[in-house]
């Protein structure tokens, strides 16, 4: 391995080695209590112990049930860049996790994380290598593949009827509309092109009126109208900004960036935008409609309501253990607490180990044994892919029915780091693996 390769390593592992080890739960607040209860507690989170970290992400409720997001990472594959994102039910503790991996940043397209989209008759997930994830209404989970090289990377917003999102199409940025409200499939060929130029990089759409859009490109915040199919540019109505975060409602633009909280006000004369004037500054959580934020200082928090702009309610956590990246779903607010607690209140839990698989030798040369112990019995199906995503070899559950050991020979592959995910339908693992010609 390259000196320099090796040496960065190091220095990466010994970074993550200083971060604190710390674990919690998420402490539950109801904008109706004038205390916070230190009983009234769910999920669980931790940071660097055994190189394993999690923290949650999303809260979305859907019909009578409250689901969370959860990001999973470990160190040693935080350097090959994976990762894990989870649906869990806050109350039955039943999880689905997701494989993301970030290898395709390589291609210097996007590095986004997986992009999570509500819509009316569910919630999707959507994971820039192994295709998306969908959970519908009725609770039910699906995976569905995208074709090989065909990748979704973000969802910016909605124009009429379909969504705006961003394609890999063989290592080639494109935009299109689609429509993902039928199943949990998406129909390749009912795509419309929009033919953004590449270096545009649209990232968030925000409908202004009609067929007027605003979207935000690098170049800053543009106006453009949808006719014909396309988006014809407009005029540039904020320079110099670069807003990831950011929602208009009642001709005020918001936006959440770097611990702040901004409020342009529309200019109904020649439609652009005034300088921005901050709300709010410091420790601050905005949800996803901007309707609320929070705001943490070392003693109390504070709800805060964004239209009004006004102070809501304020809570004295001035006896409590270390709080902070709230999740908010109004009128719940959900704290990451750091907490010695490492059981679940009120929910069930489902076994953390579904499957136990050793994989040896590893390295290896020509074969390689996966050896599985299914605990539920259940049927486990394996997919391999290499260092840029691509699935290389799939042991389908069927074929592989109840047995106890899988043999991989790569033959015409080449040398080099492999990740095999192995999933019993309730859960997945994931093993890197050396092969060595």
């Amino acid at each position: 391995m390259n000196r320099a390769i090796v040496l960065l390593l190091i220095s990466f592992s010994f970074v993550y080695s200083q971060l604190p080890q710390s674990s919690g739960n998420l402490l539950h607040i109801n904008v109706n209590q004038d205390t916070v209860s230190l009983s009234d507690t769910l999920g669980f989170w931790q940071n660097g112990i055994n190189d394993y970290h999690s923290k949650y992400r999303n809260i979305i409720r859907l019909q009578d049930s409250v689901y969370f997001i959860r990001e999973q990472s470990y160190t040693p594959e935080y350097v090959l860049g994976y990762y894990s994102v989870a649906i869990e039910n806050s109350i039955s503790g039943n999880r689905r996790d997701f494989i993301y991996n970030s290898a395709t940043d390589m291609i210097g397209l996007y590095n986004i994380r997986p992009n999570i989209y509500e819509l009316s008759n569910g919630l999707w997930i959507f994971d820039d290598v192994y295709g998306n994830g969908f959970l519908s209404q009725s609770d039910s989970f699906y995976v569905n593949d995208i074709e090989d090289s065909n990748y979704l990377y973000h969802i910016s917003g909605k124009v009429d009827s379909l969504h705006f999102v961003i394609w890999n199409e063989n290592y080639n940025l494109k935009f299109y509309l689609m429509d993902l409200s039928e199943s949990p499939s998406v129909d390749t060929s009912s795509v419309i092109n929009l033919n953004f130029d590449y270096s545009d990089k649209p990232i968030r759409i925000e409908h202004f009126s009609d067929h007027l859009y605003f979207i935000q490109t690098s170049k800053g915040l543009n106006l453009y109208k949808f006719q014909a199919d396309s988006f014809q540019y407009i005029k540039n109505v904020l320079a110099n900004t670069d807003y990831s975060n950011m929602c208009f409602k009642q001709n005020q633009l918001y936006a959440y960036e770097n611990s702040k909280l901004i409020k342009h006000e529309l200019n109904l004369t020649d439609t652009t935008f005034f300088d921005g004037e901050v709300l709010l500054e410091g420790d601050i959580y905005v949800d996803r409609k901007y309707e609320y934020a929070v705001k943490i200082d070392s003693s109390s928090v504070y709800l805060y309501d964004i239209t009004n702009e006004s102070t809501l309610k304020t809570w004295d956590i001035s006896g409590l253990s270390y709080c902070f990246k709230p999740l908010i779903d109004y009128p719940d607010i959900y704290f990451h607490q750091t907490t010695n607690i490492t059981t679940i209140s009120h929910r069930q839990t489902l076994p953390q180990k579904i499957l136990f698989v050793k994989a040896y030798p590893n390295p290896f040369n020509s074969s390689i044994v996966f050896q599985l112990e299914n605990i539920l019995n259940r049927k486990v199906g394996i997919k391999i892919y290499d260092i840029r995503g691509r699935l290389v070899k799939q042991f389908d559950k069927d074929k592989i029915g109840n047995s106890h050991q899988i043999i991989w020979r790569p033959n015409s592959l080449s040398s080099g780091i492999y990740s095999a995910v192995i999933e019993d339908g309730l859960r997945r693992q994931q093993i890197k693996v050396c092969y060595i010609k």
